[in-house]
């Protein structure tokens, strides 16, 4: 017997009692479509990579294959315009609002869906599994997990707990009293909140709505929806992964069918909305590696109710402007719980490395937020923050900067010098000059951060880890590594036991201190294990072509170089430096770091031509633009200009290497720098002079011609530390 009924499956007696027909191979859907298109035999490569898509969108089933198929044989559309076709063909059915010959392979579906709708009225499962199965609609196809729903049910309690809490802590550990000016413009401020507050509950189905009254939720009555659904086969169950599924096809069918009104379409797509958003938690709550991992998990479905959310709006703004009214139609107005919504998406986007989206969303709430409630209110030091941070990761250093010092300074003013917020401000801003190649300031800042934080929040408490860890890094440009490695032993740790060994934040305190040993020479081949975990954890859980991903595989090559083991150097950094003009730009301090590596690396193999040509182009004044100090260059620029002299010494072109020579001494005497490697300029300097009067003498150049010379060693140990991002 053959069914669309999981539950059958216990009536098998052969094997393993069923088989479960999956989707054509692509392949062979591929050959099926080109074959009813009318294509000859063998395909061509173009032909194949069309129908590829085609096969992709319609879920590989081969019915409606087929009439793709026959509409492209019969000229309505071609193979690579068909997916339009497609598309068009949906509008004009919903437009029709009635059935059309080419409904005939969702006839199935539509039949099961009305036997379903029929029997709302009698039966709560009913009911339950047409709301679920229209949020299923405006979710990602794939990896609709349960854990959704009850994260949406259980947040929102945590989060009032949560701000109950904070509000008692801030009246705990104000600082000083306020003054009166400022006492009476947050009273003013907290008025005009309660004002403008939306009161209305949040858009959620019954089903869920019913479960957020319950003390402690209960999930058997959103089980049996779900068993509802899939004993139709409207969706399928993954129980490895606690997760369900729609065939694509269906997934269209269930938000397209003419029976969806445009203007159900807008409520079911905003309900969805709001399921999501309640399953990301506001900083600090939602820090752990399982509220990370929930996270990524949402961003495909974010991606694509956002898609549907615009089209909607399309397509309602098309209809208004047919009509002709005497009077203007009213705009919807961007509220309080729509930036809250962007707020939360934007967490989703800056963990996954979507940081120009995340900035977008945030730039959007922080010209809602700062204007009403100003920049001193807590809700908009947190966004500030979190735009910064955006900000900063796309090494746009001065921009973030200048955004956290003003922040900084509102904090100051309005929380006191002991405030958390105010310790967390002069931390993130540390980070940032630190950066900017303003080490000491930063230094300085981490300092007083750390202070603070442990007095207030504790040795052991996240934001104290993350600023030791820091702090680290600052000490790491210093070239004092020593002190960084005790450093970032104390965080990694700390963060090991608070948030778990593969959390974001242990994996960069792991990674700073792998690089610590490598520049003490010590520990290499723990370096170089911490490293491959660091990787393996990142490129499983943010994927191969992330930022991150490849900033680590950045390190771990240094780790290898460091062992010797150059074989697979040169290849991983071919691979990894395309993926990073990409996903960053060529521009990013990222990328460049991967130029600035290899031309390292080619030194070493002493293929100078090649080297040259590339660090040429890595200390092109125009790059660092985005993160120098106003009146000079970045230190990134410095060291690779330092890089290159010493390419240029080992190529013997000695009177390019005293002119680049001269020109870092002249910008590191200008801004007065005492940095250790200011002397390690003048040392080079000085040697580069003994090189070219011995060969004006005619007496032989051993620091020359000597192979075992090289810019990327400083007294025997291999300096790393400019080409971190």
């Amino acid at each position: 017997m053959t069914t669309r009924n999981p539950a059958n499956e216990v009536h098998g007696t052969i094997g393993r009692g069923s088989y479960h027909f999956e989707k054509l191979e692509t392949d062979e859907a591929n050959d099926l479509l080109l074959k009813a298109a009318g294509e000859h035999s063998p395909f061509k490569d173009s032909s194949r990579t069309s129908a590829t898509l085609i096969t992709k969108e319609l879920g590989c089933l081969p019915l409606a294959l087929v009439y793709a198929g026959q509409a492209i044989r019969q000229s309505l559309c071609s193979l690579t315009t068909y997916l339009n076709y497609y598309k068009r063909n949906w509008r004009r059915i919903r437009q029709a609002r009635s059935d059309d010959t080419d409904m005939n392979v969702y006839s199935s579906y539509e039949i099961l869906y009305q036997s379903l709708e029929g029997r709302t009225t009698e039966e709560e499962e009913a009911r339950d599994a047409v709301e679920l199965l229209k949020i299923f609609a405006f979710l990602h196809y794939e990896n609709i997990r349960v854990q959704f729903f009850i994260e949406a049910v259980n947040n929102p309690k945590l989060e009032r707990a949560q701000e109950k809490m904070k509000t008692d802590q801030d009246i705990k550990i104000a600082s000083r009293p306020k003054p009166w000016i400022l006492r009476l413009k947050e009273l003013g401020l907290s008025l005009l909140e309660s004002i403008l507050r939306d009161r209305s509950r949040p858009m959620l189905p019954e089903l869920l709505r019913s479960l957020e009254t319950l003390t402690s939720f209960d999930d058997l009555r959103l089980l049996r929806a779900l068993k509802e659904l899939s004993q139709m086969s409207l969706i399928t169950r993954h129980e490895t992964s606690e997760s369900y599924s729609m065939h694509p096809l269906v997934h269209t069918w269930v938000r397209e069918r003419p029976g969806m009104s445009t203007g159900e379409q807008a409520v079911w797509c905003q309900t969805t909305i709001t399921v999501l958003a309640q399953c990301i938690l506001l900083p600090p709550l939602g820090s752990t590696a399982e509220d990370e991992a929930l996270r990524r998990d949402l961003l495909p479905h974010i991606n694509h109710v956002r898609n549907c959310q615009e089209e909607i709006r399309g397509r309602i703004a098309e209809r208004q402007g047919k009509r002709n009214r005497p009077w203007p139609v009213l705009t919807p107005v961007f509220n309080r719980q729509q930036a809250l919504v962007l707020a939360k998406f934007s967490i989703v986007y800056a963990q996954c490395g979507h940081w120009r989206e995340a900035e977008q969303l945030l730039l959007r709430v922080k010209n809602f937020i700062v204007p009403l409630l100003g920049l001193e209110h807590p809700r908009s030091i947190a966004v500030v923050l979190a735009l910064s941070g955006t900000i900063w990761e796309q090494t746009r250093f001065n921009e973030a900067a200048d955004l956290q010092a003003q922040l900084l300074q509102a904090c100051l003013h309005s929380l006191g010098p002991d405030h958390p917020n105010t310790l967390k401000a002069k931390d993130t801003l540390g980070m940032s000059r630190c950066h900017q190649g303003r080490f000491w300031e930063a230094e300085e800042l981490h300092k007083q951060a750390i202070v603070g934080m442990e007095k207030i929040l504790g040795a052991e408490h996240e934001d104290t880890l993350v600023a030791q860890d820091r702090l680290g890094k600052a000490m790491f440009y210093l070239f004092r590594y020593g002190e960084a490695r005790e450093l970032h032993l104390k965080a990694s740790a700390g963060l090991e036991k608070a948030l778990g060994s593969n959390h974001l934040k242990t994996l960069n305190a792991k990674e700073n201190l792998a690089l610590a040993y490598l520049e003490l020479s010590e520990e290499l081949l723990k370096a170089h294990e911490m490293l491959e975990e660091v990787v393996a954890q990142r490129t499983k859980t943010l994927g191969k072509e992330q930022a991150w991903t490849l900033a680590g595989r950045l390190n771990l090559a240094k780790a290898k170089t460091a062992l010797g083991q150059v074989a697979e150097v040169e290849e991983m950094l071919l691979e990894g430096i395309p993926i990073a003009c990409t996903n960053l730009g060529e521009n990013h301090f990222g990328t460049l770091a991967g130029y600035h590596f290899y031309g390292q690396f080619l030194i070493r193999q002493q293929r100078y031509d090649e080297a040259e040509k590339i660090l040429l182009n890595v200390v092109e004044r125009q790059n660092y633009a985005h993160g120098a100090q106003k009146d000079s260059d970045h230190a990134n620029r410095l060291i690779a200009m330092y890089h290159l002299v010493g390419c240029y010494q080992l190529h013997g072109k000695i009177e390019e290497a005293i002119r680049d020579c001269d020109e870092i001494l002249r910008i590191l005497e200008e801004r007065n720098s005492i940095h250790p490697f200011r002397q390690w300029v003048r040392k080079k300097r000085e040697e580069l002079e003994a090189v070219e009067n011995a060969s004006i003498e005619g007496k032989p150049n051993p620091e020359a011609a000597s192979e075992n010379t090289s810019p990327v060693q400083q007294d025997g140990k291999p300096v790393w530390a400019w080409c971190k991002t």
